[in-house]
């Protein structure tokens, strides 16, 4: 019968370490998680951040492409004069 006991003690301490085992690894999956959540929420707000920037990109360069320089306004305005004398002389010799 003591061998027996000896045996069942054994297995009671064995028991009662897995569970502290157990509870431990649970503990530090817990904690785990928590940190790939943090790490999760910030690679989400990244990415976001991300986002936010090529789309300011691709708003400065449509803005840098339609940009025009103080000399091609002023050389469209006198090609827009130019036309319209071409315009104005043609309606002059249909009304002829």
């Amino acid at each position: 019968m003591e061998r027996y006991s000896a045996i069942l003690e054994s297995l009671k301490g064995k028991i009662g370490k897995l569970i502290s085992m157990y509870e431990t690894a649970c503990s530090e999956n817990a904690l785990l998680q928590q940190k790939l959540d943090k790490c999760n929420q910030k690679l989400e707000e990244s990415n976001n951040r991300i986002k936010d920037l090529e789309k300011q990109i691709a708003n400065l360069q449509m803005i840098e492409a339609f940009k025009v320089s103080s000399q091609d306004n002023k050389e469209a305005k006198q090609k827009v004069g130019r036309l319209i004398k071409e315009i104005d002389k043609c309606i002059g010799m249909l009304n002829d």
